[in-house]
């Protein structure tokens, strides 16, 4: 068995118009040194067909399993790794030449990063292809955003989950610790395992832009922003029972609570009506 370095996690589901894209950056990566694991997970379009036909790289393996949503999707994934760090890739993303010549030399990279967790910088781009950077130069610093563990949870809090899944990398040991993926959340599975993972480790950031992260009509479809609201007001009510004192920070994260509970009234009342 070949001895990766890093193992690439790509969750697929319904992923048809994206396959030439994601092996555009697939194939740049080192073959003898990044294991890549793809997860179709129950697509009903031509995804799984279309992944079978390409002539696939002994670094690469496919899994196809019934639906079991994007947390259930990434533990399949993590669970069939080889190597002791994973790199996440959403489908629809891009790796950047700098992402790649980071994994490429990651053995080497890795040297430097004395952490756990680490997550880089992105493009955002928008629905006419304009990209604009994620994070400005110095942003934490000049924020004074402290990445420790515990800070980083309560930063992860106040802010919201500033992290891009797909800049992500974790050492196998931080998702045995935390249990994985909770496959009972639909959109907020990667925040919810950011903020257990910083409850217990470090995290540090990397000044180089990794992804291309792209927005989607679909992302704000009021039924979507409904499900994603609930479980943000879920997981900050249950995030919120374990502080013991209040602070001044207690008191930013409960009105970041108060306004997605706002935004949540707002959904329930909006979706509602259209049912007349």
């Amino acid at each position: 068995m070949n001895s990766y370095t890093l193992s690439i996690v790509v969750c697929l589901y319904n992923s048809e118009n994206h396959i030439e894209n994601l092996f555009n950056s697939l194939n740049k990566l080192n073959k003898s040194k990044i294991q890549i694991i793809l997860v179709d997970d129950g697509s009903t379009d031509l995804t799984f067909s279309k992944i079978s036909n390409l002539e696939l790289s002994d670094n690469m393996k496919i899994i196809h399993q019934k639906n079991m949503g994007l947390a259930g999707a990434r533990n399949t994934g993590v669970n069939n790794c080889t190597s002791q760090w994973i790199a996440l890739l959403d489908h629809d993303d891009k790796f950047t030449n700098e992402k790649i010549d980071f994994c490429n030399n990651f053995d080497e990279n890795i040297n430097e990063l004395n952490h756990y967790m680490f997550f880089a910088n992105a493009f955002i781009v928008n629905k006419f292809k304009e990209k604009n950077l994620k994070f400005y130069k110095d942003y934490f610093l000049l924020n004074h955003i402290n990445l420790n563990k515990k800070e980083a949870y309560n930063n992860l809090l106040i802010k919201g989950c500033f992290i891009v899944s797909s800049t992500f990398f974790f050492n196998i040991d931080v998702f045995k610790k935390i249990n994985g993926f909770d496959e009972k959340l639909y959109f907020t599975c990667d925040y919810d395992f950011f903020l257990r993972a910083t409850k217990l480790f470090d995290i540090s950031y990397i000044d180089q832009p990794h992804c291309e992260w792209i927005e989607h009509e679909n992302q704000s479809t009021k039924n979507l922003k409904y499900i994603h609201y609930k479980e943000l007001v879920l997981l900050y009510s249950r995030e919120l029972k374990k502080f013991n004192n209040f602070n001044s920070k207690l008191l930013l994260i409960y009105v970041k609570l108060i306004r997605y509970r706002i935004k949540l009234f707002f959904l329930f009342f909006v979706n509602y009506g259209n049912r007349f």
